[in-house]
C-alpha cells in the first residue's frame, strides 16, 4: 500500500502538483530503482544540484529533463494518505428521516447557487419515497424523454415496428408499394 501512494503521490494527487514529465511507467521505474518516493525526490533533487546552470538551462529551454517543485510537501500528502482524518464506521449512527429543506436551501442555493424551485422539489421527492414502505425505482428520479431527432437509418426500423412503409433516405416508398411516392420540394406543394 505504501508503494501504491507513492505512485499516486509521484503522479498528481489532490494535495499535490504532479511532476511534469512523469508519467505511470516512468514514476514505477523511479520508485522501483530508488526504493520509494523518498529515495526518488533525494535522486531527482541532488540530479537536479549537480548539474552545471548553464546546462539547467540548456535542458529547461528544450523542455528536458524532470524537475521536483521547490515546495512540494510530498511527506504531508503522505501521511494524509496513510492515516486519513476520519470517523470509524462503528462509532457512526446513520437515522433515516425527512430532509431539512431549509437546510438544504440554506447549504445549495444560498451557498452553492442552486436554483430553489429544483431543490426544493428534489426534497419533496426524497421525502416523499423515504415515507413509502418500499423502495423507489431510480428512473422515479428522473424522467424519460422520448428521442425527437429521427435518422434516415432509424426511420426504416421505426417504420417496420409501426407496421408502415418503409422510407428510404430519397423518400420513396420501398417494396410491397402500390404508389412510388417522391418527397421532393415540387410535390410538398
Amino acid at each position: 500500500m505504501s508503494t501504491f501512494i507513492d505512485l499516486c503521490i509521484l503522479l498528481g494527487c489532490d494535495y499535490l502538483e504532479p511532476i511534469k514529465c512523469v508519467g505511470p511507467k516512468s514514476a514505477l521505474k523511479l520508485i522501483r530503482e530508488h526504493n520509494g518516493l523518498a529515495g526518488v525526490i533525494n535522486h531527482l533533487r541532488e540530479k537536479a544540484t549537480d548539474k552545471a546552470e548553464a546546462q539547467a538551462d540548456a535542458e529547461k529551454k528544450k523542455g528536458g529533463g524532470i524537475q521536483v517543485p521547490e515546495e512540494w510537501p510530498w511527506e504531508e500528502a503522505k501521511k494524509v494518505f496513510e492515516h486519513p482524518d476520519i470517523t470509524p464506521a462503528s462509532e457512526l449512527e446513520l437515522e433515516w428521516k425527512n430532509p431539512d429543506v431549509d437546510g438544504l436551501v440554506q447549504f445549495l442555493v444560498t451557498e452553492k447557487g442552486f436554483n430553489e424551485d429544483r431543490v426544493r422539489k428534489g426534497a419533496n421527492k426524497l421525502a416523499k419515497f423515504l415515507n413509502s414502505k418500499q423502495q423507489g425505482r431510480l428512473d422515479g428520479f428522473f424522467t424519460v424523454q422520448p428521442k425527437t431527432k429521427v435518422t434516415a437509418k432509424n426511420s426504416g426500423k421505426d417504420a417496420k415496428r409501426k407496421g408502415k412503409a418503409k422510407v428510404d433516405v430519397k423518400g420513396t416508398k420501398q417494396k410491397n408499394d402500390k404508389k412510388e411516392v417522391s418527397w421532393s420540394k415540387k410535390t410538398k406543394k
